[in-house]
């Protein structure tokens, strides 16, 4: 039996049967009425038309594609993703096509109505933002086909860079168009970037940050992109001496210049993050990675003298290992041990706890925990060191934890208290049972003006058992 015909296989039947001419006409007055396909109609023209045509239209196109009536951001981004997308699509087909020299004049300018979209509405779930690489790529790739004049393609890259500051466009260009630029190209974009630099090292503008990650990334790319390693290292030399430029973009720029092959440069990079991340607040990840990679530049007693400076600027259990480490090239591990146990002792107990349980000296850090000069993390971390080697230990230091926490942090001091009790109650064993009831009675002695937070405590250890 023949399947009965759908309401959609009549139309098609229908629209199949009237002329071509009838046909297109219909098209046309139904694409005035409706904005979208009236803008995927003009893109699938443009595809078959000559350049000069193409371009006229994807100007025009360029125009609406961040129009929208509608008033949900979310159905208005949409929109707008969907008119970048068959945009890049229709790029794309060009680029495929041959016609190098319609893609690296249109992609700009969609970035740069895209970079105002960004500004001018929201993007929920980051989609229009996603096409900003495949534009970029896509332009790179037709600039490496096509090898336009230095000239041009500076004055291209450092305008859509100026003014697409939202979406960070064409930061790294210097670097990225490097070969397509050559020396003259790449003199020209410097001239042509140095008055954003120079204002973004101006106090009046030394809040705006969008302007000041973008001309850093812009001159930081420039820096990379120099063929004489002299002329690199002064580069960033200057860059480092910018108000803005953090410890961050140094490593960042080390790792580029090894990458590279620089080792001198990658080094002296290192070194001047190094010395920011001294100077000022910085992640103590960050001031790590630089000392360790630092070290691995330096003869033996450079390192020691690296590895002492940040264990004094950041006393941790990772910088006192790499001190260690910095002492066993130099033989003096035992004479810095002394050293850092000094310093440990004089600055906090739980200094002194962190780094001799990173040696696994456990007796020693026993008497420091015994002590009782522990501060409430320290405490926390004593527990969780030592559950696997001294349950009795555990149990005690989770118990003078939640002193710590009933003492110092009121009522949100009790559900982390009964947290802690918890973790004590868990710990297995007979002996630990024993010294969880042994110190509950204690614990109860102790804070027996606090009746209505024991009982709150009972309660809810009571609930979890």
């Amino acid at each position: 039996m023949a399947r009965a015909k759908s309401v959609n296989d009549k139309q098609r039947e229908f629209l199949a049967s009237v002329a071509r001419e009838a046909l297109a006409d219909w098209v046309a007055v139904l694409a005035k009425e409706l904005p979208d396909v009236q803008r995927r109609l003009d893109l699938f023209a443009a595809r078959n038309s000559d350049a000069e045509s193409a371009a006229a239209t994807y100007r025009a196109t360029i125009l609406t594609l961040t129009k929208s009536r509608n008033r949900n951001p979310q159905k208005r981004a949409r929109e707008a993703r969907i008119n970048f997308e068959n945009m890049t699509k229709s790029l794309t087909a060009d680029f495929k096509a041959g016609r190098m020299a319609l893609v690296l004049d249109v992609i700009p300018e969609v970035l740069l109505a895209l970079d105002a979209f960004l500004g001018d509405h929201s993007d929920p779930h980051g989609k229009v933002r996603d096409l900003i690489p495949v534009l970029t790529e896509l332009h790179l790739d037709a600039a490496t086909e096509l090898r336009p004049g230095g000239e041009k393609l500076a004055q291209q890259l450092a305008k859509v860079a100026r003014e697409g500051m939202r979406a960070g466009l064409f930061r790294e260009a210097a670097y990225a168009y490097r070969d397509m630029l050559g020396d003259e190209g790449l003199a020209l974009y410097r001239r042509l970037i140095e008055p954003d630099w120079q204002a973004a090292m101006e106090p009046a503008l030394r809040y705006q940050w969008q302007l000041r990650m973008q001309v850093e990334g812009q001159m930081m790319a420039w820096a990379r992109a120099q063929d004489s390693p002299a002329v690199r290292a002064a580069e960033t030399a200057k860059i480092r001496r910018g108000m803005a430029v953090t410890a961050e973009h140094l490593l960042e720029a080390a790792e580029s210049f090894s990458r590279l092959g620089d080792a001198d440069l990658a080094t002296e990079a290192l070194g001047l993050g190094f010395t920011t991340a001294l100077a000022g607040t910085v992640a103590p990840g960050t001031l790590l990675t630089l000392a360790n990679l630092l070290m691995e530049t330096k003869d033996a007693a450079d390192a020691e003298a690296i590895a002492w400076t940040t264990f004094t600027h950041r006393p941790c259990r990772e910088s006192y290992l790499l001190l260690l480490q910095a002492g066993a090239g130099t033989g003096r591990t035992e004479g810095l041990r002394e050293q850092a146990m000094g310093l440990a002792k004089a600055r906090s107990a739980d200094l002194t706890l962190d780094v001799l349980v990173a040696e696994g000296r456990w007796e020693e850090a026993a008497a420091v925990a015994k002590a009782g000069q522990l501060t409430l993390n320290g405490w926390l971390f004593w527990a969780r060191s030592v559950e696997d080697i001294s349950p009795t230990e555990a149990v005690s230091a989770w118990f003078r934890a939640a002193d710590r926490q009933v003492e110092e942090l009121g009522e949100a001091g009790r559900v982390l208290a009964t947290g802690s009790l918890r973790q004590a109650h868990q710990i297995k064993g007979a002996s630990a049972e024993l010294q969880f009831v042994a110190e509950w009675e204690a614990f109860r002695e102790r804070h027996k003006r606090r009746g209505i937070i024991l009982n709150q405590i009972l309660a809810e250890l009571g609930r979890s058992a």
